[in-house]
């Protein structure tokens, strides 16, 4: 019965770990053209449970589209990607912005590797106020999984995301997140707190 249980717990462990941890950290609109921004993120995951630090370097050559590279570890393993962010409608009066961020990563998750992509479509509104702006967001993470090492094996996660980017007058150019992702399949639930940094040059 021990056997049993251990072997129900690994796959669900497995296949909720197969989605890539980390949240959105960013809004839906782009940075200003050849600009570039770095990340970092610690968050935590509620199941599989464990601290998480995710990290990210990000340029935007047009007002359309943005890329980046990212690499994430913590104790429920760790993963490397790369991005990119079409930026479809922007912030304007009453509309709000939309974008499509898609991504592929090698994910580490013991004792099992995944190649995994990514598709989040996603919305914001920036909201001004006297210390600054605060623009909430939200997204949903489809994420198709391949397992690559041991048996080969295919998921699929679905998961929320809601959150708000905040920028301080006072902090000269620093962003800052506060975000929540939800499970809704094959996934995990998720606190992340972020930061954020644009420069024009590296």
């Amino acid at each position: 019965m021990k056997f049993i249980s251990a072997i129900i717990g690994l796959f669900a462990f497995s296949a909720l770990a197969a989605d890539v941890p980390g949240g959105i950290n960013r809004t839906a609109e782009g940075l200003p053209e050849q600009t570039y921004e770095l990340m970092l993120s610690p968050s935590y995951t509620m199941q599989p449970a464990g601290a998480y630090l995710s990290s990210e370097v990000r340029f935007q050559p047009n007002q359309d589209f943005g890329a980046g590279l990212g690499f994430g570890a913590g104790e429920v393993g760790y993963h490397f990607g790369v991005n990119g962010a079409w930026y479809l409608l922007p912030d304007l009066g009453n509309q709000p912005a939309v974008s499509i961020l898609g991504a592929v990563y090698l994910n580490r998750v013991q004792p099992f590797n995944y190649f995994v992509a990514r598709v989040t479509p996603m919305v914001s509104k920036m909201i001004q106020t006297t210390w600054g702006t605060g623009t909430p967001y939200a997204g949903v993470h489809l994420t198709p999984s391949f397992r690559l090492s041991d048996t080969a094996a295919n998921d699929f996660a679905v998961r929320a995301a809601v959150g708000s980017q905040f920028t301080i007058k006072a902090l000269e150019g620093v962003n800052l997140f506060a975000e929540f992702n939800l499970s809704v399949l094959n996934s995990m639930h998720e606190v992340s707190l972020g930061l954020s940094y644009p420069f024009a040059a590296l």
